[in-house]
């Protein structure tokens, strides 16, 4: 069965004459329009190239389609989300706007409906911290749909689910959104093969209502962990560092099926 992912990057705009203003991107989606866009809404469109672009509250939101996950597939979501920042970007220097990341969310399909929510995230919350946010990050999420796509709630409940919607900050470097696609990727197959041999994150601080504690991590790869491997009283401390490494070892065959050379 086919696997697919997908991309979310919702940027703010910002006018500048004496300082910076905050300006909704709704004043401006008119203008924004081409002619060869298909109308979905009032303010949403589809490109010729498939990108969505709507206006979500009053940030403006890409939408890539959604990508079969096989070899290289990384390079071309990452190319087809930079297809529509260009196009933002560009608009903006036409108009006088200047844009700044918000948010990005990665979507990933589900194979196995055998497989739970909050284990889901227990075995992707230390990489995708590092992998998809930045050091003033707020935190992560997780989203979950069911099998009508309309069904959706936090990590913090046991759920069968059909897909997965990670929520994390915006990221600049292109290569760093190719890495995280990749890691992801090759993360769901790995984790729906089997049970992730690293443990769970031990302590109560993991999640605050529906977001993984900003603290969590907040020294990079340097912050101390604690993984439980039978039970809560039987853990051991590591460094996020050896956690990703070990994260690696469990997951390459994966990256290997799924990556180029470039990629890997």
């Amino acid at each position: 069965m086919k696997k697919f992912m997908g991309l979310e990057n919702e940027l703010s705009a910002w006018t500048y004459e004496d300082i910076y203003k905050f300006e909704s991107f709704k004043n401006h989606f008119n203008k924004f329009i081409k002619p060869s866009d298909f109308k979905k809404g009032k303010l949403a469109v589809r490109s010729p190239e498939g990108l969505a672009f709507y206006v979500d509250g009053e940030e403006l939101e890409i939408n890539t389609p959604p990508v079969v996950v096989n070899k290289g597939f990384a390079t071309r979501l990452t190319d087809a989300l930079m297809i529509g920042q260009n196009r933002i970007l560009q608009f903006g220097d036409k108009h006088g706007l200047e844009f700044t990341g918000y948010s990005i969310h990665w979507n990933i399909s589900r194979n196995k409906k055998s497989l739970l929510a909050d284990d889901f995230y227990q075995g992707v919350a230390v990489p995708f911290r590092l992998f998809g946010t930045t050091p003033i990050s707020t935190g992560i999420t997780l989203r979950y749909y069911d099998d009508n796509y309309n069904d959706q709630g936090s990590c913090n409940k046991r759920k069968i689910v059909k897909r997965f919607e990670l929520l994390g900050d915006s990221i600049v470097s292109e290569e760093q959104i190719n890495a995280a696609c990749l890691m992801l990727a090759s993360y769901s197959y790995a984790f729906e093969s089997g049970q992730s041999p690293l443990g769970r994150i031990h302590g109560t601080n993991l999640y605050r209502g529906k977001k993984l504690d900003s603290k969590f991590l907040s020294k990079g790869r340097k912050s101390k962990i604690a993984v439980c491997f039978e039970d809560t009283s039987n853990y051991k401390t590591l460094s996020a560092q050896k956690y990703l490494e070990s994260f690696y070892k469990w997951i390459h065959l994966f990256v290997k099926e799924l990556g180029t050379k470039s990629e890997i």
